[in-house]
């Protein structure tokens, strides 16, 4: 804990030999986040609003140390009293909620948003945190990169990013990208569409027509969204410049069609390319308070007829694209297909031909034998 000893060391000293201290106790005690000139910083995990940065009172000028002093003892003394309340709680076992099973395939309610399933209300550092979790897991499994979080509650906003994200870093680990660019790729993912908060209770939870305002500001999300970024993340490396410019072209398209200035070709960001079809992927297939979601078999041919629109080119990148469908076949893992046999089958993986996957003939009881298709060649996919 921060002591009275130093204070009485340089009493009407040096200011900043407190404020290392402080910094020194902050990091020991989980205190996160520190920002200066009266920023609300986060304090503990789930609790973003009570103090101010302590640093702030360094930026009044007009103050003689001695004030400065008295300030900071004081502000150190709210900060030592809601941390020993924090500890005292965090101490008492708290029941864990039941999980819901996930909803079925259909249309939503309208939600409002729930602050803490979004993931820019987290830090930098939680953000890394949250794509260094999904690399582990999903970075190189169709299954887990495939198998998208449903709503059943709360904003949809949030599930969305987490599944692009998931998605994005799968695309690229099968692309060839280096770690550090799949880590960045997933933070474009979780990040890319927070300029939406705003809009999503009254616009991207609507279940009617937009109006040509409303059409408009969601156009400009892109923007907003890296404008966000910039002004309250910092990341390590070429992170914090990559990260913004990757999420401002993330609806741009290969062909100009895109927004929001109608780049195309090698004017986008490889990265952009990449979250571009992850994010337009998991939009077809999720369900909407405005539509339900498609078969994801018909998204993704869909993706293959937008990207391959003329012999020049369509929407998506090539080389992305290809990557996508080889890496998780035309019958992404995970849905359910019809056989020219007349049975059920769930796709499991797969294999070196797109159209014959690795598929689980569906019993009655919800179970059955693998089958690669690839192998037993009288048997096809009707979807």
């Amino acid at each position: 804990m921060f002591s009275d000893a130093g204070a009485e060391k340089t009493s009407g000293g040096d200011v900043r030999f407190h404020l290392a201290n402080l910094h020194i106790y902050l990091r020991r005690n989980n205190l996160t986040n520190l920002r200066r000139k009266g920023t609300p910083f986060a304090v503990w995990p789930g609790d973003h609003h009570i103090f101010y940065a302590v640093c702030g009172v360094c930026t009044m000028e007009k103050e003689s140390l001695e004030e400065q002093l008295a300030r900071l003892s004081g502000r150190l003394g709210v900060l030592e009293a809601r941390l020993a309340g924090m500890e005292s709680a965090a101490a008492t076992p708290v029941a864990r909620p039941e999980a819901r099973p996930r909803a079925a395939r259909g249309r939503p309610a309208p939600q409002r948003a729930d602050a803490a399933n979004l993931p820019w209300m987290l830090d930098a550092a939680g953000i890394e945190g949250l794509v260094d979790a999904m690399y582990r897991r999903a970075a190189d499994s169709p299954l887990e990169a495939l198998d998208f979080e449903r709503v059943d509650g709360g904003c949809y906003l949030g599930a969305h990013c987490r599944n692009v994200a998931r998605l994005a870093m799968f695309i690229a680990a099968r692309h060839g990208f280096s770690e550090a660019s799949i880590r960045t790729i997933g933070i474009c993912g979780l990040l890319h569409d927070c300029a939406m908060q705003d809009l999503a209770e009254r616009v991207v939870a609507s279940a009617r027509p937009l109006t040509d305002a409303e059409f408009q500001q969601v156009r400009e999300h892109p923007v907003r969204s890296a404008e966000h970024i910039r002004r309250h993340y910092r990341f390590g490396g070429v992170q914090t410049s990559v990260v913004p410019l990757v999420v401002q072209q993330h609806h741009e398209r290969a062909d100009g069609t895109g927004y929001p200035h109608g780049l195309s070709g090698g004017q986008i960001h490889e990265f952009a390319r990449v979250l571009a079809i992850a994010d337009s992927y998991e939009a077809m297939t999720m369900p909407r308070p405005f539509r339900a979601g498609v078969h994801p078999a018909k998204a993704m041919r869909t993706l293959l007829l937008q990207g391959y629109r003329t012999p020049q080119g369509g929407m998506y990148d090539h080389r992305v694209l290809k990557t996508l469908v080889w890496s998780a076949s035309l019958y992404p893992v995970g849905c359910t297909v019809n056989l020219s046999d007349g049975r059920g089958a769930r796709v499991m993986s797969p294999t070196s031909d797109p159209k014959r996957p690795v598929v689980r003939v569906l019993d009655d009881a919800g179970k059955g034998m693998l089958m690669d298709l690839s192998v037993h060649r009288d048997v096809a996919i009707l979807n």
